[in-house]
């Protein structure tokens, strides 16, 4: 099996810091996190298979961060990181004559190294979300965020972000803490992370003081016609970052997915 170079492309550019000052949560805030929220946190795992144009036929084995975000097991995350990441060789001006399809996806919860078979639902490419549903879902029911329970965060507020690390670090669940150093009016409303909180695009972010949901990492890529034809490289990286797409938001995305995959 080969690895092909988009993955690499791809996950250069998930991470996009922006300035601002730590987070003052408390080690307490951080531990009640990491008990409330960690395990709906969870690792998915993917082939994806490569047809088309520079890179022929090819896959590329990887896996991403997401959550669940209801009992019977359907999940969230970037779909940039699952594949979706069309819209950043537009941005970069390079051709998009290739197709890429998910395949052989399985969600890795909690100790589970073997991960329970899955597949993808819907995406909104647009709002670089992605969501991925279990096959057969337990009897019991697995522990998952409620997107619809949202929290806002207003400028300064501290906010967490709950992660994993690599397979190599037993994908360990991290929180990283920051600030929401602002927010955006356009193309949408984001939150504006500050440079401590980073992380990876498809994690979920919380309040610093009660771990209430506020919203979700994102990647943002600008169109072609918002860069202009005489955009460089260094222009392209100025404009891609990852913000907190708002609580609100992924509720109302998640709503439109479940309805357009037949999804309850």
């Amino acid at each position: 099996m080969t690895r092909s170079r988009i993955g690499l492309v791809a996950l250069a550019m998930v991470l996009f810091p922006f300035a601002g000052v730590a987070s003052g949560a408390s080690p307490e805030a951080y531990a009640a996190a990491l008990a409330e929220r960690a395990p709906a946190v969870v690792t998915i795992k993917f082939t994806l298979r490569v047809s088309g144009g520079q890179f022929g036929e090819d896959e590329q084995e990887g896996e991403t961060t997401g959550f669940l975000i209801s009992a019977d097991g359907l999940a969230l995350c970037s779909s940039t990181q699952i594949g979706g990441f069309a819209s950043l060789y537009r941005a970069m001006g390079m051709p998009v004559d290739f197709t890429v399809t998910p395949d052989k996806v399985r969600v890795l919860i909690g100790d589970d190294v073997e991960g329970v078979e899955a597949t993808v639902v819907a995406r909104d490419s647009e709002l670089d979300l992605a969501w991925v549903k279990i096959t057969e879902p337990r009897e019991e029911g697995y522990p998952f965020i409620d997107v619809a329970q949202s929290t806002p965060a207003p400028a300064g507020s501290e906010i967490l972000s709950i992660g994993r690390l690599a397979e190599f670090y037993g994908r360990s669940h991290v929180v990283i803490g920051g600030r929401v150093a602002g927010e955006t009016a356009k193309p949408r409303r984001y939150l504006v992370p500050s440079q401590e909180l980073g992380g990876e695009a498809g994690v979920p972010v919380f309040t610093g003081d009660d771990a209430a949901f506020v919203g979700m990492l994102v990647l943002v890529t600008p169109e072609a016609e918002d860069l202009g034809a005489d955009a460089g490289m260094d222009r392209v990286q100025e404009m891609i970052g990852v913000f907190v797409l708002p609580a609100a938001e992924v509720a109302k995305a998640t709503a439109r997915a479940r309805e357009a995959a037949g999804v309850e």
